[in-house]
């Protein structure tokens, strides 16, 4: 037995070693290429592998093993190892079409698992092509393909639509259409729209319009195909049958004989048949053809007896023999009887009928009218009216001759008396042409004033033909027939003389001689040269030596047309010349107007003198010499008021808190300024400047109580030529509950024609030196306010009558609510009258009424008034009641009775705005507008009426915690 020595063996003796061996194994791997798994083999070296049994492989076909590229056989030694790997051959499958009555389609050869080509369908006549199935299932030709198989193509039978067309029906409807499926049969609509045409049957249908198609009967099975066409129509249309009618002639009830007699047969639509060619006769008549009606009607036959038109009834019909009568020549005449133009050519009449047409223009005949045409140059038979119209049928059985006849023209002569001023016109008269007439005299004893009656004239102006009343007219005065013809009387215009006067107002020189004045017309040319008179200036020629009427202007031309009808003396007349004396009053007022004197009398001195802050007058100057108004005015003159310095100046500046007394207090004409003592704590922002205020002291000094706020309303005065200006007060009040006083008299500047300053004016002439403007500082600068008015002590019925007496009317006036009162205010001229000491009881009335009359005295109530109420009667009647606010106004009665539907805007300090509105009771009630709040306490009002009334009313309400302050003026 062989032993394993190894070399780390010792070696004890002689040995022999044999080598050992072992054969090598190769493995052989088999790759089946996606077939079957096929095990690997293990194979000594130099032997052979053993063929495995062959793999599989769905859809191929195995081929062998192939080392590489080439087939392995196994026989052969293995000497390493290797890889065998399967060979395969890919099947292939028949894939067949069977078209099912279609178009060939060849078959296809599909490789396993690959898809079959889909070809192009094929084609089927009366089908639609619609796939290939499989079996009962529709073919897909993404699917894969392993095995041989057969496709069969399905169809659908195509659908068309059968249409039916009416084909030239007269009536009717055509049937709805039918949907036909190709091979199938379909039955046809019956004449179920019962279509009719004239003068056919129907027929059933046909596959063409004109008939020539294949027919069907109406309602017949249809088993053919019209269309293979899928969607298309096939028209059907309705196939007619033409009708024949029979035709007779009637000869005799046109009066005719002969001609057709026998009765023929018409196809509708077709010519009339052939009939004999003889023509029926009537005597007098020519044979036209054979017509549907004894007269009119449509012709069926030509007066030869062919066809005249298509047969075109739907029945039989009788033809009648129709005749034309015979016609003549008939020939005008129009110069027989003297007229000229219209018809010359003559005319075809036709016996029985109306005369033929000729031109509607009428013959002419100077004086004369056209009448006719006739059968004779006079009387006769007339055959055309005067228009050119028939005027009978043709009844003669020749030709004839017609004459124009006339008839002579008659006009009215008529009379007008043309701005006669008397009498009246005759009446008119007719007149004949071609005869005389006897014109009219002057019957109706026609005047005119300034002329003389002269006859007739063809025109108003004269120039025309002039004829003699009553003369004899032989000729013609117009042809046309109706005219009127106006004759005019005709009138001589009256001349007369005019002498002149210069001597009897003390003139001399201008005209002398007499003229000669035509009435009516402007005065004749006389001399130029004016008569004169020392200190008058001519003002012309006049009927009279003082007013009267002018004739000659001051130039000598003429003033107006003579208008006497008899001869005048005319007067030269003059105006005393005059002058304007003008006065300037330097600065002084009031300033005098200017005055207008005649030559030779004297200017009127003004009174009363002007007067001047800080000046004494000295009288009226002509320049540097003083006027005596004695003097005789001779020109214009001007004339200047002279003054003298008196008094001191007023400062520049006053300060607050002061008064500033120039001159004697206590003397009249002193100059007193006035400030303020403390400001209205109700508005102690509000200040006022007064500039340049002239005030006349009228009692001693005396700042007394309180004062409130002033009338703001100023006007600037501008002084031309020097362009210097200053401010004025007018018209100053109070409406406060606090009042200042100073017993002066608050006079305005005025303007150089003494007015007051009613506005921005511009003075001329007024001299401003020794004037100075008095500024106060405004509430900003710690200022206060001035204000001013007139007022009396102790104020009682009697001073207060006092007072008023110079209103319009006289009596006394009693103040209703006592003698002691509070009362301000204005009377009619605008004098400020007042009481300052008390103020009015509670519920007081307070009315100023004239006690003789009861005529209450229009007055501006203005006052103080802690609690109650008071009310006063105005002009018109009207009474105002005034009563306390509540802290808040609500819609309360305010009591100032209007007429209902006045209303007034009010606007507040605050910016509020709300009105006043009429109720049904005639009272002023408040409307508060929407989203305005309420008024509060401190508000003041402007309140003026918008509308409705005569009666123009302004009114302020200041709402203060316990008072109610209100002035009210009506105008």
């Amino acid at each position: 037995m062989a032993v394993l020595l190894y070399f780390n063996t010792s070696v004890t003796s002689n040995l022999t070693l044999t080598a050992s061996w072992t054969v090598n194994q190769y493995q052989v791997t088999f790759d089946s290429a996606g077939g079957t798994s096929v095990s690997s083999q293990w194979v000594n070296h130099g032997s052979t592998a053993t063929q495995p049994t062959a793999p599989t492989r769905t859809g191929y076909t195995f081929n062998g093993w192939y080392n590489g590229g080439s087939y392995y056989n196994f026989n052969t030694s293995v000497t390493s190892n290797l890889t065998l790997t399967a060979s395969w051959t890919v099947n292939q499958y028949q894939v067949t079409f069977d078209s099912a009555g279609g178009t060939s389609v060849s078959s296809q050869w599909v490789d396993h698992g690959s898809t079959a080509s889909q070809p192009a369908a094929p084609t089927r006549t009366g089908y639609t092509f619609a796939g290939w199935y499989n079996g009962g299932s529709y073919y897909y030709f993404s699917t894969s393909v392993t095995s041989s198989f057969t496709l069969t193509a399905a169809w659908t039978a195509n659908q068309y639509t059968i249409a039916y067309d009416i084909n030239s029906a007269t009536g009717g409807t055509a049937p709805g259409s039918q949907t036909k499926t190709y091979g199938t049969n379909l039955t046809l609509q019956t004449n179920s729209g019962s279509l009719v045409r004239t003068g056919y049957t129907f027929a059933g249908w046909n596959t063409d319009a004109t008939g020539i198609g294949t027919s069907y009967s109406a309602g017949a099975t249809l088993s053919t195909d019209l269309s293979s066409t899928s969607g298309a129509t096939v028209t059907l249309y309705a196939k007619w049958t033409i009708n024949q009618y029979t035709v007779t002639f009637d000869v005799s009830t046109n009066g005719g004989t002969g001609g057709q007699s026998a009765s023929v047969t018409a196809t509708y639509g077709s010519a009339m048949p052939a009939i004999s060619t003889t023509a029926p006769t009537k005597t007098g008549h020519t044979f036209k053809g054979w017509y549907d009606a004894s007269s009119g009607g449509t012709q069926y036959y030509t007066s030869g007896g062919t066809s005249a038109r298509s047969y075109d009834k739907t029945s039989g019909t009788t033809l009648y023999a129709q005749f034309t009568a015979s016609t003549y020549t008939v020939t005008f005449d129009v110069s027989t009887n003297g007229g000229t133009g219209g018809q010359s050519a003559s005319v075809t009449a036709t016996y029985g009928s109306a005369m033929p047409t000729i031109s509607t223009t009428a013959p002419t005949k100077t004086g004369h009218t056209f009448k006719g045409w006739y059968d004779a140059s006079s009387g006769g038979t007339q055959y055309y009216t005067s228009a050119g119209t028939s005027a009978r049928n043709y009844d003669k059985t020749s030709g004839t001759k017609l004459y124009a006849q006339f008839t002579a023209n008659t006009y009215t002569i008529a009379y007008d008396s043309n701005s006669a001023t008397g009498g009246t016109a005759p009446g008119s008269q007719t007149k004949t042409y071609g005869t005389s007439l006897a014109l009219r005299t002057n019957s109706g004893s026609l005047v005119r004033t300034g002329y003389t009656f002269a006859g007739w004239n063809t025109n108003d102006a004269g120039t025309g033909t002039s004829y003699s009343a009553g003369a004899t007219l032989s000729t013609d005065l117009s042809s046309t027939s109706g005219a009127t013809v106006t004759l005019y009387a005709k009138w001589t215009i009256n001349q007369y003389t005019v002498t002149f006067d210069v001597s009897t107002n003390g003139g001399t020189g201008g005209q002398s001689a007499s003229v000669t004045a035509t009435y009516g017309s402007a005065m004749p040319t006389i001399s130029t040269t004016a008569p004169t008179k020392t200190g008058h200036t001519f003002t012309g020629w006049y009927d009279a030596s003082s007013g009267g009427t002018q004739y000659y202007t001051a130039t000598g031309v003429s003033a107006r047309n003579y208008d006497k009808t008899s001869g005048t003396t005319l007067y030269a007349q003059f105006t005393a010349n005059t002058y304007t004396v003008t006065f300037n009053a330097d600065g002084g007022l009031p300033a005098p107007g200017s005055q207008t004197v005649n030559h030779g009398e004297t200017a009127t001195e003004p009174t009363p003198a002007p007067t001047k802050t800080g000046y004494t007058f000295a009288g009226w100057y002509d320049g540097a010499n003083v006027y005596t108004f004695s003097t005789p005015v001779t020109g214009a003159l001007t004339l200047t008021a002279h003054w003298t310095l008196a008094g001191p100046t007023i400062p520049a500046v006053i300060d607050e808190d002061t008064v500033v007394v120039i001159s004697d207090p206590t003397t009249p004409g002193g100059i007193v300024i006035v400030g303020e003592i403390s400001a209205d704590p109700t508005n102690p922002d509000q200040s006022q400047v007064f500039e340049q205020e002239k005030i006349t002291l009228v009692t001693a000094t005396d700042i007394l109580s309180t004062w409130g706020v002033a009338d703001p309303s100023t006007y600037t005065v501008e002084v031309a030529p020097d362009g210097k200006s200053f401010t004025v007060i007018v018209a100053p009040s109070a409406d406060a509950a606090r009042f200042y006083r100073v017993a002066t008299t608050l006079q305005p500047v005025d303007n150089a024609s003494g007015a007051p300053v009613a506005g921005d004016t511009v003075a001329y002439n007024t001299t401003i030196t020794g004037q100075y403007k008095v500024i106060l500082p405004t509430a900003s600068n710690g200022g206060k306010r001035l204000a001013a008015l007139q007022v009396q002590p102790e104020a009682t019925a009697s001073t207060i009558e006092a007072l008023l007496a110079d209103l319009p009317w006289g009596g006394s006036v009693s103040v209703y609510s006592g003698s002691s009162v509070w009362l301000a205010g204005k009377n009619s001229r605008g004098a400020w009258i007042g009481d300052y000491q008390t103020v009015v009881p509670l519920g007081a009335a307070i009315e100023i009424s004239n006690s003789s009359t009861g005529s209450a005295v229009p007055f501006t109530f203005v006052g103080r008034i802690t609690e109650g109420t008071w009310s006063r009667t105005l002009a018109d009647g009207i009474g105002f009641v005034a009563s306390p606010f509540p802290a808040r106004l609500g819609p309360d009665d305010l009591g100032i009775p209007k007429t209902q539907g006045d209303f007034a805007l009010i606007s507040t300090d605050l910016g509020l705005t709300t009105h006043l509105v009429i109720n049904d009771r005639g009272t002023l009630k408040w409307a508060i507008a929407a989203g305005v709040p309420v008024p509060e306490i401190g508000t003041a009002f402007f309140l003026q009426k918008a509308s409705g009334g005569d009666i123009q009313w302004t009114q302020r309400l200041t709402i203060s915690p316990s008072s109610l302050t209100i002035s009210a003026t009506v105008e």
